[in-house]
């Protein structure tokens, strides 16, 4: 599931995400909320990058802007159940 999610980031066109999955789901089965759960790790992922991210100031603007779109662009759909990771 790791690599899975992984690319699922790494890959930044939904169509990428979507032949990712497909081929996956090839040799694999998804559980049937799999798109939940990698929106849920995604997030946790951007998490993990803006904590690195925040003892640098030279990344603190980055921050600044990046965070508050996240939380409305991301987080919000999440927490409303509304699908984001294969719409970008």
């Amino acid at each position: 599931m790791t690599l899975l999610i992984h690319c699922c980031i790494c890959f930044p066109k939904t169509e990428n995400r979507k032949s990712f999955i497909s081929g996956y789901q090839s040799l694999r089965q998804l559980p049937d909320e799999y798109q939940s759960i990698l929106e849920a790790f995604f997030l946790g992922a951007m998490v993990n990058n803006f904590a690195f991210l925040a003892p640098q100031p030279n990344e603190h603007d980055y921050l600044l802007e990046t965070v508050p779109y996240v939380s409305e662009s991301f987080c919000s759909k999440y927490l409303k159940g509304e699908a984001f990771l294969f719409e970008l």
